[in-house]
């Protein structure tokens, strides 16, 4: 009996420590993604500085106004760009680790959505964004920059996957000790395949235009990290009509309902 406890004991150890390589492997694998894609990521803006400035230093006698505010609004746009990037995988990091710091406080909505569309206005082009919110002013106990965050990377998803000419609406409404944030758009909506693992790391659809498809799918992965820290919840439904809403809720108590 003694040798058959033992024996156990022995595929026990040797069970966990299977599992344990195996995840190790799973991070490193992980780790390793992050790396190729951010890489990648990263390189198309850098490369695209880097020329724009040199351009500028080169032509700077020559270069009438408009082509050198060009160049330069595409060096501002790049770098603003890199900035997000930069800010989102520290936020991932944290959040990994458990370490993100959730300071919350009673926000006035309008001010985190303003934040938020303020943000994103750069990247619209020829997009139309409009904002639906109640009357009454709301306070939501939360991280507000953390969920500016959320909402920047929302859009910035919408932005990517549909067409320039198409609308995307931000709305927020009360509903009983809940505050509802969606973001909707009238692009092709999710291929089924893709809406499980939406909120999964480096997880891209096949974007919508070119240059503002790059992107690892952080975004959308950091977004539910953080609406999940506030105790809350994130989802994805395509819409009937054609599109996409991502909604999350925040938990706020006492909040009145409204349409």
């Amino acid at each position: 009996a003694m040798s058959q406890t033992a024996l156990a004991l022995e595929h026990n150890i040797m069970r966990q420590t299977e599992e344990e390589n195996r995840l190790e492997i799973e991070k490193e694998k992980l780790r390793s993604n992050l790396l190729r894609s951010v890489s990648h990521d990263i390189r198309t803006p850098l490369t695209s500085i880097a020329g724009s400035a040199s351009f500028l230093a080169d032509s700077f006698e020559t270069l009438d106004k408009e082509s050198t505010k060009s160049l330069l609004c595409d060096i501002e746009r790049d770098a603003s760009w890199l900035n997000d990037m930069v800010s989102n995988l520290l936020n991932l990091t944290r959040i990994q680790d458990g370490k993100i710091p959730i300071k919350r406080s009673n926000e006035v909505v309008d001010d985190v959505i303003n934040a938020a569309v303020e943000h994103s206005s750069k990247h619209l082009g020829s997009h139309r964004l409009s904002v639906e919110k109640p009357k009454d002013i709301m306070l939501v106990p939360m991280d507000g920059q953390l969920i500016t965050q959320v909402l920047v990377n929302l859009l910035d998803n919408a932005l990517k996957h549909t067409d320039p000419e198409s609308s995307i609406i931000v709305r927020v409404k009360a509903r009983k000790n809940k505050a509802v944030f969606d973001v909707i758009d009238d692009g092709p909506g999710i291929p089924k395949d893709l809406k499980e693992n939406i909120f999964d790391n480096f997880v891209t659809g096949s974007a919508g235009s070119g240059d503002m498809a790059r992107g690892t799918g952080l975004g959308l992965s950091i977004a539910k990290s953080i609406v999940e820290a506030h105790g809350g919840t994130i989802s994805v439904k395509n819409r009937p009509s054609g599109g996409t809403v991502f909604s999350f809720w925040l938990p706020c108590e006492g909040v009145k309902e409204n349409d």
